[in-house]
């Protein structure tokens, strides 16, 4: 079951560090084409980040619960 757990974590988190990678990259990228956004994006950036970071927590809260079950 160790095995398993280590695997879905691993999937997860990976997964979590793409996704951060392009939610960033499309921020950035709006940023750079409209400057004058900055204050508009910076509202819904922390709320993103907030977002995606919970499905990392979940992830680590699954890996436990399978590496408990073994």
């Amino acid at each position: 079951m160790l095995e398993l757990a280590i695997g879905v974590s691993a999937i997860g988190i990976g997964s979590v560090g793409i996704g951060l990678g392009i939610f960033f990259g499309k921020y950035l990228e709006g940023i750079a084409r409209n400057p004058g956004a900055v204050a508009e994006l910076n509202r819904f950036i922390f709320i993103g980040f907030a977002l995606i970071e919970t499905i990392a927590i979940y992830i680590l809260v699954l890996a436990f619960l399978l590496y408990g079950r073994g």
